[in-house]
């Protein structure tokens, strides 16, 4: 069924006595009101916790029959986005996708329906009494223990296509690590941030943080330099620590847009790098190596030199790879001799 836009839309639905169902329910454009507003998350949230559905207000009912178009609501008190507002601020966690069209009646008021999608991130929790329901017939109803039990199941049947999450390198490094961890990509990948972060020699952020990602394929990971401990975690630091990572993605198997909220706090991992890092250890193995060439040269420059007489007789330029065959061919002489003597 399609989202009506217009007052022939709603008019057709009552002259083909379109009935309520799991997926549809009508409501007067009182429920619009402010005192009426309760009703809005319970009703959104019973669809999207089901099999979705639209709500569409401004239609009186009778028997779950449509039977008249009302007088709506005004469009100086109720808008698109106070409904956005209701809904969003009164379910948890957030449903995605919500489809909000305001249909003209007259100049000055409008009915509205709301396109709710079968949510995958379902069980969503109406906040003022702290349920979560259901569709059932024609009503919003509470929902048992194991039904949200069944329901909750539905976001492990699904991988998310997006992490954020920091990792330490060297010691001492603080990396952010983006990462799809799905098995499709993700599309139109965008990031917000609850506080503006410090970011290196205030450049701003990098493309891949401002822009976005267009297709975020799944396996690809990005690690991107935020900050040192000493600029990030000194006394003196002025930098963010302590803020909300969110990302949002179309998910194409979902067919919808997915934010998931990742927290991140710096100031965790005090104490929790290694007393010795791994730019040390590399330290370390470079010098034993360099120990080891310059006694290695050492080496080859003692076999070298008892055949610099050769070159003041015979005015020879020999090569350094001719006098050190000479060098091994004379050792080879030495033993000759020894085992003929």
């Amino acid at each position: 069924m399609n989202v009506p836009v217009k007052r022939e839309d709603l008019e057709l639905l009552i002259q083909q006595q379109v009935q309520e169902s799991l997926h549809l329910d009508y409501k007067s454009s009182a429920s619009l009101s402010k005192s009426g507003q309760k009703e809005i998350p319970k009703d959104v949230s019973a669809f999207a916790n089901s099999d979705g559905g639209m709500i569409i207000y401004g239609i009186e009912e009778s028997g779950h029959l449509p039977v008249r178009i009302d007088e709506g609501v005004s469009n100086s008190v109720i808008t698109r986005e106070w409904i956005e507002q209701a809904i969003l601020s009164n379910i948890s966690p957030r449903i995605e996708g919500i489809q909000i069209q305001q249909i003209p009646l007259d100049s000055n008021n409008s009915a509205y329906c709301i396109k709710v999608t079968k949510s995958d991130r379902a069980p969503h929790q109406e906040r003022k009494n702290k349920r979560y329901y259901k569709r059932y017939d024609f009503s919003s109803v509470p929902m048992e223990d194991y039904e949200i039990s069944d329901v909750r199941a539905r976001s492990r049947s699904v991988k998310p296509l997006a992490r954020f999450d920091v990792e330490i390198r060297h010691g001492f490094l603080f990396m952010f690590l983006i990462e799809n961890p799905g098995d499709v990509a993700a599309e139109n990948v965008k990031f917000e941030f609850t506080e503006e972060l410090t970011w290196k020699e205030e450049k701003g952020p990098p493309p891949i943080i401002a822009n976005g990602i267009e297709y975020f394929p799944p396996g690809k990971r990005y690690h991107i330099l935020y900050g040192t401990s000493p600029t990030l975690l000194g006394r003196d630091s002025n930098a963010c620590t302590e803020f909300s990572t969110l990302i949002s993605y179309f998910h194409p198997v979902r067919q919808q847009r997915i934010t998931e909220t990742f927290h991140i706090n710096l100031r965790e991992y005090l104490g929790t790098w290694p007393q010795y890092s791994e730019v040390e250890d590399l330290s370390k193995k470079l010098e034993k190596s360099i120990k080891e060439l310059t006694s290695e040269v050492r080496s080859l420059k003692s076999q070298i030199e008892p055949l610099k007489s050769l070159i003041a007789p015979t005015g020879l330029k020999l090569s350094y790879t001719t006098l050190r065959n000479l060098a091994h061919r004379g050792s080879e002489w030495v033993k000759t001799d020894l085992r003929t003597a």
